[in-house]
């Protein structure tokens, strides 16, 4: 059962002050704490206040005191009663743990196959790439001007010296 942040809090506490060594310098760290504050002038004496500012304050802590216990009373008024606590957690059959085993055996054994099978497909989409770019590159065969003139010339009787001129222009 997880614990909540405040369950926490008070049993961390709990086995501090347990230890009288850890709960004395808890203390001393309190104090000093304080002392520096009271030295930074961060806190202020209710005797050192002004006599409206004591009013201010002094009502200030009434009402807030007043708020915190109308928010008390309405939380217990709200709370239903407590259910007992059950002695152990509930146990989980055999049956069920051997199904959670085998479901996971299998989950893991589809996993490893899902992987395998991205491996394949991505071997296969390289390879279709490779082919698919050989047939571009076989059809789509672009001439250049010298071999087109040579296609052209094997046809007709040119004389050499206009042949030289046609390639090398």
């Amino acid at each position: 059962m997880k614990l909540s942040a405040a369950e926490r809090q008070r049993q961390y506490r709990a086995r501090r002050d347990a230890d009288p060594v850890r709960k004395a310098e808890n203390l001393r760290k309190d104090r000093e704490r304080r002392d520096k504050r009271k030295t930074a002038g961060q806190t202020n004496k209710v005797a050192d206040l002004g006599e409206r500012e004591k009013r201010y304050k002094r009502r200030y802590w009434r009402e807030t005191q007043q708020r915190c216990r109308e928010n008390r009373q309405r939380l217990v008024e709200m709370t239903p009663p407590q259910s007992p606590e059950p002695d152990q957690e509930p146990q989980i059959s055999r049956q069920r743990q051997s199904g959670r085993r085998k479901i996971k055996r299998e989950n893991s054994k589809l996993y490893r196959e899902i992987e395998k099978l991205k491996i394949l497909l991505k071997k296969k989409t390289t390879a279709v790439r490779k082919y698919q770019k050989r047939l571009q590159r076989l059809t789509c065969v672009s001439e250049s001007p010298r071999s087109k003139t040579r296609k052209q010339l094997r046809r007709h009787k040119v004389p050499a010296e206009i042949q030289k001129t046609l390639f090398f222009s």
